[in-house]
Formats: C-alpha cells, sequence, structure tokens
C-alpha cells in the first residue's frame, strides 16, 4: 500500500529501470506458482436452480405486501402442511429448500430430534 504519491512514482521508475532478466525471472517465478495452483483447480461447474429466481419475481410482484415463510413455499411448491388440520406453531426449513408446517412447538421438534434434523426449526 502506497501512502503517498511520490513513493509510488519512484517505484514504477525503478520497475522500468529493472534489467531484463531480473523482469523475466519475476514473471518465471509467478508462472511457477500459477502453474502449481492450476494443477490441483477443478472447473467450476456451473448449476442453474429457478427456485430462487421463482421466488424473487414472485416478492417483486407482490413488493408492498407483507411476505412470510410459509406463503413463498406454498407459492414455490416447496411446502409441506404436517399440521393435520391444526394452527402452525412451527415452521421447519430444510436443507433440500423444503417447508414444513407443524403444529407441534418449536422445542418439542427439538426435544425429539435433537442436533440430528440438520434443519431450521423456528
Amino acid at each position: 500500500v502506497y501512502d503517498n504519491h511520490k513513493t509510488l512514482v519512484n517505484n514504477i521508475d525503478m520497475n522500468v529501470r529493472r534489467p531484463f532478466h531480473d523482469k523475466v525471472e519475476s514473471r518465471g517465478i509467478l508462472f511457477i506458482l500459477l502453474s502449481r495452483f492450476l494443477k490441483t483447480a477443478t472447473p467450476k461447474v456451473e448449476t442453474r436452480d429457478d427456485r430462487i429466481r421463482s421466488i424473487i419475481s414472485h416478492i417483486r410482484g407482490k413488493l408492498y405486501e407483507n411476505h412470510d415463510i410459509e406463503q413463498l413455499a406454498k407459492d414455490n411448491g416447496t411446502a409441506i402442511d404436517a399440521t393435520c388440520g391444526r394452527r402452525t406453531r412451527s415452521v421447519i426449513i430444510c436443507d433440500s429448500g423444503h417447508v414444513v408446517m407443524s403444529a407441534q412447538t418449536p422445542e418439542t421438534i427439538s426435544g425429539k430430534t435433537g442436533d440430528k434434523l440438520g434443519c431450521i426449526v423456528l
């Protein structure tokens, strides 16, 4: 980090005056480091998931209305109603993206499953 313009100008000037073999050596070192990184690098696998786009377009369409997780999941098709007609007391957000509405309290669900559930219980 250069704290003043004079230091920056001096370093640029010194770099211009460096002998050619020093520049080649510096670039060679950088190429070696880059090659070692590329040796273990893997190409990025791009996936397309339309669930997020679907939810964002829904929110944009109803921007001035209140939104809740349950309604977004119902609109997106990832809602699972496990209330058996009773009042929803907890919402479970699963790793798969599904949202489960339950009539049991979060404390009851946490007590039965412990930390094994792999979901967020609200």
